[in-house]
């Protein structure tokens, strides 16, 4: 064990030597500020002799000279914060206080592949996999049916995924190199390989046929499980990291006294850093005695250096040690090992990469740790398993006597606005001192694009997985309530007085309170002793403030839209005041929400059904700087690409609603009165939502496009389980699927569970049960969607029914289905002579 060894003064008392009688000697440890003897040195400890005669033998180490920066940058100086900083005034990054107080709870060692979020934007939803484009579209969804994959064994020498991927071509016209994942063997073994293709038969038709004719040359083949998608390691347990590290090499020396008492002060003064070697404090092992010391034959006492680096030569010992204390001999071992740092680390990044391919690799670069440090990511997690299963505490090829450490880490990473990082500062401090005592690492990255990037690894995968609930809590903030009622008021959707009013409670409370519109909620974030006096503020404020007013919504025709866009909106704002008017235009139909009292709601809708501007009062053209969903000045504005501005939180209601739209799902721009319909592209929505506000973006956009695709994808019937299973075509029989998640059997043809019993025969043994349901369901006039099955009511109105299922258009007359309501309309009109089912008659 590395530990530095105290000094322990001997219990035993001893005079100080005479002073000599020739003039002293100048003291050269003294010259350079540092002589641990003080007033019992044998040496002149006069300032003028040893400023003007003596000169340090040992250079001092070199520090550039720079001149003051002519400006700094913005990001704060690691060694400052850490009390270290050796440029003072010169150096180029930020010396704020607050800079280096704010990031107490930042990495003072950051690891920048870490702090990357990479992403293939593919996720496994229900069993599936989705992958995503520009809009947060889906553009594919397959399902591990749709897949088959193998692993080759015994390959020829010099495989490659090329060559593999043209070998299987005969099986397989679609296989491509990058279906192909190779692993380097030994000379005995050969290297393998995992195939994956998009054909369910490839994997029975290769282990067929590869496998008929064995022999010990021969490439086998076996069935393997589906490889998942690499997706994103953001907001979720990532165990796909290791940690490898192992010692740097040393040599050791061995220094011989004649004295018990000069050996003991020259420990003494190395194990207290008085003395060092080349200007670094060094480890030492108490001194042991030699031989049996008599009246005529001294004892030899040895003092053993550890640890040394292996550069140091004797002389550099010698230099160490003045002249008084001089050992009578030095001797020093060889090196551990004698391979240079960049080839150890290119041989231990060979050991990862033959147990699987790595996502990135980052070695350390500092060379005053007694380790090498490195870190890399695996692609699939049973690697990095495998990895420290295998290679943790594994010899070294170059070293007879180092070990390579090897670590499996487990870690979550989220991330979070800067907003309320900031406020929720005091309960992440809290945690951290929790975390560490579980050996956790808790790291907040510097603030980028107006969002941190937080992060918890260990080597405890379970007790990360509590911490990431824990943080998860934390980051969701708390949902005010009273009395077990959410604390809310419709006048809150505006950025009206009460919306002020709120925010410069947030300010004078340093808390971050928003608004989640859709679900009539106000979420704070902040110290856990504000919560319950907030919201008695708040509440206090609502009951104050006399809000019985009236609240109307507004739904626009297309019509009236384009009006309020071509300067109608203004002129309502000008007639009847900013903080009462609402312009939303994220959801569909778009709508303005009014409040204040009755005469300004009517004043509104008069407004609104003229539709006239030019005899009401206008106001100018909205601001560069407001909203582009909202029309009001921009809170915690965000910018997009294409040079539209939102409110966060409106740009975050804006993913929201378009999951609900029943068009295909396209997240796009709002910018210019709705014109800019520009797509977003995946890698800004990264950067401008959090890492839930993404994800859940994401998921909407694949249960609408499930939703959408009814003959394509089917839910398993167990309630709450959420997996797919591809259904039989129309007409075709349909074959058994085995739900991964629940265990259940469903047939894809009639989607119901009846183990081994037809479909014919099923629907026939519960034929007596479908007919009082089929007739129950005719009595009440209910039907089912022709697409998706979902049981649909018609209480009044005409004969188009759109189904809240998947969206299709729907003839409650005959039930044929339509891509829109135009189409359904112009059956309606053409088969069934109109929209109802009789004619409205005059008097």
């Amino acid at each position: 064990m590395n530990t530095q060894l105290p000094y322990r003064p001997l219990n035993r008392t001893y005079t100080r030597p005479p002073a000599p009688q020739t003039p002293l000697a100048p003291c050269r440890f003294f010259a350079q500020g540092f002589c641990a003897r003080g007033d019992s040195c044998h040496f002149a400890h006069e300032a003028s002799a040893a400023s003007s005669q003596i000169k340090p033998k040992s250079k001092a180490p070199y520090v550039p000279q720079l001149d003051a920066p002519k400006e700094r940058t913005t990001s704060p100086c690691l060694f400052f914060a850490k009390g270290s900083c050796m440029y003072g005034a010169k150096c180029v990054f930020s010396h704020s206080q607050t800079d280096a107080k704010a990031d107490a709870t930042e990495s003072q060692d950051v690891d920048s592949m870490d702090q990357a979020i990479q992403d293939d934007w593919k996720r496994n939803f229900g069993g599936s996999f989705a992958e995503f484009e520009e809009g947060a579209a889906i553009t594919k969804v397959t399902l591990p049916s749709d897949f088959s994959a193998v692993r080759l064994t015994r390959l020829p020498p010099g495989s490659t995924a090329e060559t593999v991927a043209d070998m299987l071509r005969k099986f397989s016209d679609s296989i491509l190199p990058g279906d192909v994942r190779i692993f380097p063997g030994t000379e005995l073994s050969g290297s393998s390989a995992e195939v994956k293709v998009e054909d369910p038969m490839f994997a029975r038709t290769v282990c067929k046929e590869l496998n008929r004719q064995q022999s010990p040359t021969t490439i086998t083949a076996v069935s393997i499980p589906i490889p998942s998608p690499r997706g994103s390691n953001i907001h979720r347990v990532d165990c796909k990291k290791v940690l490898c590290s192992w010692h740097r090499p040393t040599r050791s020396a061995s220094l011989k006294f004649g004295s018990e008492l000069i050996a003991n002060q020259v420990h003494g003064l190395f194990a207290n850093g008085a003395y060092k070697v080349n200007g670094k404090r060094v480890r030492v092992v108490e001194p042991q005695i030699q031989g049996s010391p008599s009246n005529h034959v001294p004892g030899t006492w040895t003092l053993v250096m550890q640890d040394l680096p292996p550069e140091t030569q004797i002389k550099d010992i010698e230099r160490a040690i003045p002249p008084h204390h001089k050992p009578t001999s030095v001797r020093a071992t060889k090196a551990s090992y004698d391979t240079d740092p960049e080839v150890a680390v290119a041989i231990v990044k060979s050991m990862l990469t033959k147990i699987g391919p790595l996502e990135w690799w980052e070695a350390s670069a500092s060379s005053t740790r007694k380790r090498f440090k490195a870190q890399s990511r695996f692609l699939d997690e049973k690697d990095a398993s495998e990895a420290a299963k295998s290679l943790n505490q594994k010899q070294l090829p170059f070293s007879d006597t180092t070990k390579l450490t090897v670590q499996h880490i487990t870690l979550a990473k989220f991330k979070v606005s800067t907003r309320i990082h900031d406020a929720l500062r005091q309960q992440f401090d809290v945690e951290k001192t929790a975390w560490a005592s579980q050996n956790i690492y808790f790291v907040a990255y510097p603030p980028q694009q107006g969002y941190r990037v937080l992060k918890l690894e260990g080597d405890n995968s379970q007790l990360i997985a509590d911490a990431k609930k824990s943080l998860e809590k934390i980051i969701a903030g708390e949902v005010l309530r009273k009395n077990g009622k959410d604390l809310w008021h419709s006048s809150l959707e505006r950025n009206g007085e009460e919306f002020q009013w709120l925010r410069k409670l947030q300010q004078a409370r340093n808390v971050v309170i928003l608004r989640d519109k859709r679900r009539s909620q106000l979420r704070l974030f902040g110290p856990k002793a504000s919560h319950d006096h907030i919201a008695d503020e708040i509440e206090t404020f609502l009951k104050d403030s006399g809000l019985g007013s009236g609240h109307h919504v507004f739904k626009l025709t297309p019509e009236e839209f384009r009006w309020a866009c071509q300067g109608g909106y203004r002129a309502l704002v000008a007639r009847i005041g900013k903080t009462k008017v609402n312009f939303d235009i994220i959801p569909t139909p778009k709508r303005i929400v009014v409040g204040g009292s009755a005469a300004d709601i009517s004043v509104a809708a008069a407004i609104i059904s003229s539709r006239r501007v030019d005899e009401l009062p206008t106001l100018p053209r909205t601001s560069t700087e407001d909203c582009s969903a909202c029309w009001t000045e921009a809170e915690d504005p965000v910018r997009t690409s294409c040079g539209h501005v939102y409110c966060a939180d409106c740009f975050t209601n804006l993913c929201q609603a378009e999951g609900s739209s029943a068009t295909a799902f396209r997240l796009s721009c709002v910018g210019d009165g709705n014109r800019c319909g520009r797509l977003f592209p995946l890698d800004e929505l990264h950067i401008l939502l959090s890492s839930t506000a993404l994800e859940d973006l994401l998921e909407a956009s694949f249960n609408s496009h499930v939703r959408q695709h009814p003959s394509d994808f089917q839910y398993c019937p167990t309630p709450d389980c959420g997996q797919l299973y591809r259904p039989a075509a129309e007409g075709s029989e349909g074959v058994t699927f085995t739900c991964n998640s629940c265990l259940v059997t469903i047939c894809t043809a009639c989607h119901v569970v009846h183990p081994g019993m037809t479909c014919a025969e099923h629907q026939d043994n519960a034929s007596g049960g479908y007919k009082a349901f089929a007739e129950a369901k005719e009595r009440l006039g209910i039907k089912d969607c022709p697409k998706c099955k979902t049981s649909i009511e018609k209480t009044e109105g005409c004969n188009h029914m759109a189904c809240g299922g998947c969206n299709a258009h729907i003839c409650w007359v005959c039930l044929d289905t339509f891509d829109s309501s135009r189409e359904c309309y112009a059956h309606l009109q053409e088969k069934h002579g109109g929209c109802f089912d009789h004619e409205i008659l005059d008097d």
